[in-house]
């Protein structure tokens, strides 16, 4: 089964992701491409912290995706935490920071899929 979010939804969860986050642990953000970048964006208006490009990861760069699946993109990133809004209940011990475990397909509203629950006038 597929669940819909909305952006509304999407910065909820991502205001309640920053608030569970120790930032004096972290000096920047990494939002993998492509589900993680809108987070660390979204991020970036509830807390200060430098987003920096994949090149200028460092042992104090905090990894953000959107959802953790198998956790084949996280093992790219051994050597850093990871936070992610979404983990499938296998790869929980792959994170440092979660909003919630699911089962389901997760659609967000920036994969412009044709079944989004959102059009692009909804956004506008």
């Amino acid at each position: 089964m597929k669940q819909f979010y909305n952006w509304e939804q999407i910065e909820q969860f991502t205001y309640a992701l920053v608030q569970k986050i120790d930032w004096d642990k972290y000096d920047s953000i990494y939002g993998v491409l492509r589900g993680g970048a809108p987070i660390v964006c979204l991020m970036k208006k509830f807390v200060s912290i430098t987003i920096v490009e994949e090149d200028k990861i460092n042992e104090r760069t905090l990894i953000v995706d959107d959802i953790v699946d198998s956790g084949k993109t996280r093992n790219r990133y051994p050597d850093n935490d990871f936070a992610t809004l979404f983990v499938r209940p296998r790869s929980v011990d792959l994170v440092n920071y979660y909003i919630t475990t699911t089962d389901e397909w997760v659609v967000f509203p920036y994969e412009g899929s044709e079944d989004s629950a959102e059009t692009v006038d909804d956004n506008i």
